[in-house]
């Protein structure tokens, strides 16, 4: 070991990382590194393999260079930067003793240094303990457009974030859930989780990408990804779930939390258990079912994944949307027959939907039912009408009635056979009049088979069965006004807020017209009382002087008098249009819609755990200041604290809410320069005070 080196280590702020290839220095260090080197090094050879390279590698904050150090031992090009330079002082010394790594270092700015990135300039960055203190100079949000920047540039980011929960002075700049600084990137997986030297609170680990699917034994690169199952599936799991698809597999990532906490038990849980069925059912599908591979599942505390096998298609709720032509002597015996083969297992799919059927050109071989994970022994199915062949029977009237049935309806009220054409009414009618306890998807398949066969259904209905299709017609139109009136309302709703954005630009235009014309008023005032003293102010003239008449001077300020009145009264007119549109019916309409824009906006700015504190805190204050108001309650409600030993907890609580300023003293500065002359001069001393002083002194 060079003497250069061991100075340059002894003038470090701090031995962050265990220094390479130095042992000695390794009880110095503030925290062990190679834990955390086992795990980038599996990622790193996994991305290296799939790249089929060495990977060029960005060390942002490398602090003393042992990760870039260790991977540019794997042959990796890394280059390292920190913008302390004692840091970068150690790493080029390290980097000297091994002349054959290609690695190089630099003092620098993370922030610098994500905005020069350039796309594909590196295959993998990596961010251990830096960004919050990014976050604590710049904000939450710069700091997610800048990992999304590097996600964009690279094929994939390591990140380990600190958490909102330390103890440090950076904390509270730090988002409530570590993951709302990646959440904007298409992918991230959490690796593990660490200690620090700083406090017991363990930090996490993250593979971040918008690029690849990176999971312990499978990494790939995805076309595209969402996070709904299928494009109508709006926010039903509440982003909880995301879907990505690659030339040959999906898979499916569900996180059991979400970062504002929306995730009910029930759901998280529902989570779990589509993901576990989905596994097991893949695992060993039954005899006569045509399944993907399973290709990889996974689970921890967090999020569970599962990747299979993609099958070639498009869903048929797309091209029912799509106004495509649909063969149902293809579609519904593939779909029967792959339902049958449950059956006869035991298992029933509980979400026979058309977004969970994959048509590939109208072949039977390739019309699939999907969303594995759906797959149960209960038969029952997920909603209403929870029987599970009433709700096949709505499947066959979208299908066959596809322009009738209003397009965005979840579930349409049409489940009778009645309104279907034949020979299609035929065979549901057949299966219609068996009792219900002999309903069966095999059933359903024979009479499909023979429903060019079966008795015309028109000839048979009985009035009830008449009155029951023409009910559900009446739903159906009910359904689809219902549909109509609320596409109404939200284009009322649009509008309304276009007209409270029109009218919030409006007063912005008047308020800033009359602010110029106050300033113009007093810029004029202030001339004419210029004016006016000069009036007043007798004349002394120079011989070089210009002379100035005093009617010259009468016309100035007569002019001046008349721009004044000019710009009160625009004035007036200003503040009367202002108070007439305060006034106004549509001001008045429209202020539930502005209080909820308004609420809607700090929501988003603070976060919904923030507002809720806010409305503690509000309901607390309010809560208090009743009690202040009634001194006889007050008394009462502080001895039920002291008795319940809670006064100390709730005195807290208020001095939190109330906080209460500091009273400022006067210090009457004449009177403290008195006492100090006092002090130093005992006889100036009043004789009273000066006798007691003696007394004191003489005992002293």
């Amino acid at each position: 070991m060079s003497t250069k080196l061991r100075e340059l280590v002894s003038a470090l702020p701090e031995v962050y990382q265990t220094i390479y290839g130095h042992a000695e220095w390794d009880l110095d260090a503030s925290r062990d590194c190679n834990k955390r080197l086992d795990i980038i090094t599996q990622q790193y050879d996994a991305l290296a393999k799939a790249l089929g390279r060495p990977l060029r590698v960005l060390d942002l904050g490398c602090a003393q260079g042992f990760f870039s150090l260790s991977l540019a031992r794997k042959g990796a090009i890394v280059h390292g930067i920190d913008f302390q330079p004692e840091n970068i002082d150690v790493c080029q010394a390290l980097a000297q003793e091994h002349p054959d790594f290609s690695v190089d270092f630099s003092v620098g700015r993370v922030e610098e240094v994500i905005k020069g990135l350039q796309p594909n300039q590196y295959d993998l960055a990596i961010g251990l303990s830096v960004f919050h203190h990014i976050v604590h100079l710049h904000g939450i949000e710069q700091v997610k457009q800048w990992l999304e920047q590097l996600a964009n540039c690279t094929q994939a980011v390591i990140l380990e974030l600190a958490l909102k929960e330390e103890p440090l002075y950076w904390g509270p700049s730090q988002p409530d859930d570590p993951r709302e600084l990646i959440e904007q990137c298409s992918f991230y997986h959490q690796l593990a989780s660490f200690d620090t030297h700083l406090s017991a609170i363990a930090r996490p680990l993250f593979i971040v990408s918008n690029h690849r699917v990176m999971l312990e034994g499978f990494n790939k690169r995805f076309e595209y990804w969402d996070n709904r199952p299928y494009p109508d599936a709006g926010f039903a799991h509440k982003g909880s779930r995301r879907y990505y698809y690659g030339d040959n597999f999906i898979c499916k990532l569900f996180h059991f939390t979400t970062t504002h906490g929306q995730l009910t038990h029930e759901e998280s849980q529902r989570n779990r258990d589509e993901l576990s069925n989905e596994g097991k059912f893949l695992s060993r599908p039954p005899k006569g079912f045509k399944a993907p591979k399973l290709l990889l599942q996974g689970l921890t505390a967090a999020e569970g994944w599962l990747v299979m096998e993609r099958f070639p298609g498009e869903l048929l709720s797309e091209r029912i949307h799509q106004g495509k032509t649909i063969d149902p002597e293809v579609i519904f015996p593939a779909l029967l027959k792959q339902l049958v083969a449950l059956e006869k297992a035991g298992f029933y799919h509980d979400d026979v939907r058309s977004w969970n059927i994959l048509v590939d050109d109208d072949k039977s071989t390739n019309t699939r039912l999907i969303d594995f994970g759906s797959i149960s022994p209960e038969a029952k199915d997920c909603s209403w009408p929870d029987n599970l062949f009433l709700s096949f029977m709505i499947l066959v009237n979208e299908v066959m009635n596809a322009k009738r049935i209003q397009a965005g309806l979840i579930r349409p009220a049409a489940i009778s056979p009645f309104n279907l054409p034949a020979p299609y009414c035929n065979w549901l009618y057949a299966f219609w009049q068996k009792p219900v306890s002999e309903w069966s998807y095999q059933l359903l398949l024979q009479l499909f088979e023979q429903k060019d066969a079966l008795p015309a259904a028109e000839n048979a209905l009985s009035g009830n069965e008449k009155w029951i299709g023409a009910q559900e017609q009446m739903l159906m139109l009910g359904q689809s006004r219902l549909m109509a009136v609320e596409e109404h309302a939200h284009s009322a709703h649009q509008r309304v807020e276009q007209l409270e954005q029109q009218l919030a630009e409006r007063l912005d235009e008047l308020a800033a017209q009359v602010s110029l014309l106050e300033g113009q008023s007093a810029a004029s005032e202030a001339a004419f009382r210029a004016i006016d003293e000069r009036l007043n102010t007798p004349l002394q003239v120079e011989v070089e002087a210009p002379v100035i008449s005093e009617s010259e001077l009468k016309q100035q300020l007569e002019h001046m008098q008349a721009r004044v009145q000019q710009l009160e009264h625009e004035n007036h007119h200003l503040h009367l249009l202002v108070d007439a549109l305060y006034s106004s019916r549509s001001w008045r309409m429209t202020k539930p819609y502005r209080y909820l824009g308004l609420q809607i906006k700090l929501l988003r700015q603070y976060g919904f755990i923030q507002r809720c504190k806010h409305l503690v805190k509000r309901i607390l204050r309010v809560s208090f200041n009743f009690v202040k108001r009634h001194p006889g309650l007050k008394s009462k409600i502080i001895n039920g604290l002291h008795k319940a030993g809670l006064y100390e907890r709730i005195s807290k609580v208020y001095r939190r809410v109330n906080p209460v300023e500091q009273p400022h003293v006067h210090v009457d500065e004449a009177a403290q320069a008195q006492i100090e002359r006092q002090l130093i001069r005992p006889e100036l001393l009043p004789p009273e005070v000066d006798s007691i002083f003696k007394k004191i002194t003489k005992n002293k």
